[in-house]
């Protein structure tokens, strides 16, 4: 599980997450932060679109990574 935020930002009141983990359920999210558990490992393009009412949407593409953590 990876929690994500945004943070406030002025003039911004839409939030789209979109995990990158299509075989999950709760692959997106329009909540301003979020968690998601991972279906598996791997890496996955997380992307966050923000916009507003004095603004156009910007969006923002990290990679994670998720590791097979067996000790």
């Amino acid at each position: 599980t990876i929690d994500f935020s945004a943070g406030a930002l002025a003039c911004v009141d839409t939030y789209k997450w979109d995990f990158g983990d299509p075989s999950s359920s709760s692959n997106t999210s329009t909540a301003i932060g979020d968690s998601h558990t991972y279906s598996g490992y791997g890496s996955f393009n997380v992307t966050l679109t923000a916009g507003g009412n004095c603004s156009a949407d910007t969006s923002i593409t990290k990679q994670v990574r998720i590791l097979n953590a067996n000790i």
